[in-house]
């Protein structure tokens, strides 16, 4: 049989976008540069590291933190070694116009297998100004 949890406190989800504000605003408060820009590629020379900004010529730095998330290990040679875990998910978002004014995150799992889940988020603000519920 399917089983439930209903959270009605305390629960809530992660944006991805809020979450990536969050972490270069600190990153600019420890005197990190952060660089919102497309990469091209990135590649080792001597003793910094150059990279390729689309559009916008090439950069030199000591160090480097390439946050590009799923496509790190297609920009160099350097990143391809990486042992990064690819999983793939999907989502349906249904647009609605009307705001409930309380809505708890809603998680189901299966009843064979325990990966087998579905869950709704309460409504999300997207960049585009539409409003969507996540399932």
């Amino acid at each position: 049989s399917w089983r439930g949890l209903w959270q009605p406190r305390k629960a809530g989800h992660l944006s991805p976008r809020t979450l990536a504000l969050i972490q270069a605003t600190l990153a600019r408060r420890h005197g990190t540069d952060v660089i919102d820009t497309q990469l091209d590629g990135v590649h080792a020379e001597a003793e910094h590291w150059v990279l390729q900004l689309h559009g916008k010529g090439r950069l030199e730095a000591k160090k480097v933190l390439l946050a590009a998330g799923w496509s790190t290990s297609w920009l160099s040679k350097e990143t391809e070694r990486l042992d990064i875990n690819h999983q793939t998910s999907q989502a349906v978002l249904l647009e609605v116009s009307q705001l409930p004014e309380t809505m708890p995150v809603m998680i189901m799992r299966g009843p064979r297998d325990p990966e087998e889940y579905w869950y709704v988020l309460p409504p999300i603000k997207y960049p585009d100004g539409r409003t969507y519920l996540k399932m």
